[in-house]
């Protein structure tokens, strides 16, 4: 491409410093692409991380569902074997009541998993679309697409609380780890707030709310609650210090704790 002014090649190196595609040539999809990625890491970066969390979550569940299904099989083949007693017969028949009751339950977990998947991957198309500067001529700030994912986040996943839970949740440590703390916390304490909505008390229900918790605490302690503060990380600690097997992660929950009563002075 020959330049046809001064000006006009002044304004490509402008946009070959600011990583924004140039104007000699064609740029292609992956072009422009690439230039995008380049010019808003962090949101890409906290967009894949979400969506690579959810994904983690149905393909656990759909590992269930597949070993529910070898369970029925197993159980299936175990009635046909052979002549059975009578009582025999009834336990491989609970067997296998019991194999379709979890195949069911995993195709559900499944079926909700990937509805939850493509609802964010949706929401966060939307929210970082909004920062190309193709679309407006401006560049827009991960701040800026920060504010507006947390203010529609609650009513774009209105129907999956637990996707909305912990988009919350990774919105609030992100706004903890650019010192947003004042952000952070209402996004923290909805996290919270919806996990325990779910009437959920298995190890790993538990073990979640505990880490919410952890989060919650160490926000309100850069906001100087230290009441609230004291009280979340306490709960954690008492928690982690009474579990049955040695919580490697209680030292965690004793460390945030011993910072929020130092800067008490306590």
């Amino acid at each position: 491409l020959r330049y046809p002014t001064a000006g006009a090649l002044s304004e490509d190196l402008r946009r070959l410093l600011g990583d924004e595609p140039v104007q000699a040539g064609a740029p292609t999809r992956a072009y422009r692409l690439r230039k995008f990625v380049r010019r808003h890491r962090v949101g890409v970066a906290l967009g894949a991380l979400i969506l690579l969390l959810l994904l983690g979550g149905s393909a656990g569940t759909l590992a269930g569902m597949l070993r529910s299904q070898r369970k029925e099989q197993d159980a299936r083949e175990a009635q046909k074997s052979a002549e059975l007693s009578a009582d025999e017969a009834r336990a491989a028949a609970v067997r296998e009541a019991q194999a379709r009751e979890q195949e069911a339950a995993a195709r559900v977990e499944a079926e909700e998993s990937a509805a939850e998947a493509a609802a964010v991957t949706q929401f966060l198309v939307d929210m970082f679309e909004r920062a190309d500067p193709a679309l407006d001529g401006s560049e827009l700030r991960i701040f800026d697409a920060l504010d507006a994912a947390e203010a529609k986040v609650g009513d774009f996943l209105a129907a999956h609380p637990r996707a909305e839970a912990t988009l919350r949740a990774a919105l609030a440590e992100v706004d903890y780890k650019l010192g947003r703390h004042a952000q952070a916390e209402p996004q923290a304490r909805r996290a919270l707030e919806l996990h325990r909505a779910r009437g959920l008390s298995s190890p790993e229900a538990l073990e979640k709310e505990l880490r919410l918790r952890l989060n919650l605490g160490q926000v309100l302690c850069e906001l100087r609650r230290w009441d609230e503060a004291d009280a979340e990380l306490a709960a954690v600690a008492d928690a982690r210090r009474a579990a049955a097997a040695p919580d490697e992660r209680l030292p965690n929950a004793l460390n945030a704790l011993a910072l929020l009563r130092h800067r008490q002075g306590r």
